[in-house]
């Protein structure tokens, strides 16, 4: 299933493409409901915590550290630091935040300079699948 915008150029004909046609109260259910969910935006990421699925996130933040939350699996057990979750970007492309600055002072990567690419940075798509399935 295929939720969010559809700012992305994603062949959404083999699954649901669900991008753009959900309230803001289903996409929070979807997420939060998902066993599995792969995502690069936050926002899923936080919705996906209140609820017990896998989430492989594809961070482009200064930080991806911080955007994981403690969480326990049962209630009789101690928190682990993002038992569910797990960042899959190699490398550090936010030191191109020096390259490439944004309007918004933000610190996340708007556009990468012309000749990188965030796949050079993501992990080997097997290696996500195998720790998601």
């Amino acid at each position: 299933m295929l939720i969010g915008n559809d700012c992305v150029e994603l062949d959404g004909r083999k699954c649901l493409d669900l991008r753009g046609k959900l309230s803001l109260e289903d996409f929070a259910w979807v997420c939060k409901n998902s066993q599995r969910l792969i995502t690069n935006d936050s926002s899923p990421l936080h919705l996906a915590a209140c609820g017990g699925g896998k989430v492989a996130y594809l961070s482009t933040v200064r930080h991806p550290d911080l955007l994981m939350h403690w969480r326990s699996p049962h209630a009789c057990v101690q928190a682990q630091f993002g038992y569910n979750m797990r960042c899959f970007v190699e490398g550090e492309p936010w030191r191109l935040f020096d390259n490439c600055p944004n309007n918004l002072g933000e610190q996340r990567i708007d556009r990468f300079p012309i000749d990188v690419k965030i796949e050079d940075y993501l992990s080997d798509p097997e290696e996500v699948i195998e720790w998601i399935a």
